[in-house]
C-alpha cells in the first residue's frame, strides 16, 4: 500500500467507535481480545489510531464477514443435500 501524508493522521477511539457504529466498550473489549486495530501511543495517556491501520483493520474484517459467509452457505449446501438425501 502506497503511503500518503493522509495515512500519518491519527484518530481517537471514540472516532474509531464511531466510524464503525460499536460502542467503545465493544472496541475496548476486542482491543482487550488483540481483535482490534494497531494502536499508537501518542503521550503518556493519550492512544490513536493511524489511518493506514484503521483502513487495514475496516480491509481485515471485510475478509473475515466474506470468508464467514463462505462458510455459512458451504454449510447450507450440505444440509440441503443431507435431506435430499432421505
Amino acid at each position: 500500500m502506497k503511503s500518503s501524508a493522509d495515512d500519518l493522521a491519527f484518530i481517537t477511539l471514540n472516532e474509531y467507535a464511531l466510524r464503525r457504529g460499536v460502542s467503545m466498550a465493544t472496541v475496548k473489549r476486542e482491543i482487550r481480545k488483540g481483535q482490534g486495530p494497531k494502536l499508537t501511543q501518542l503521550s503518556p495517556r493519550r492512544v490513536g489510531i493511524r489511518l493506514d491501520h484503521y483502513r487495514e483493520d475496516c480491509d481485515r474484517r471485510v475478509r473475515q464477514a466474506k470468508q464467514a459467509s463462505k462458510r455459512q452457505n458451504a454449510t447450507k449446501v450440505v444440509d440441503i443435500e443431507q435431506d435430499t438425501e432421505t
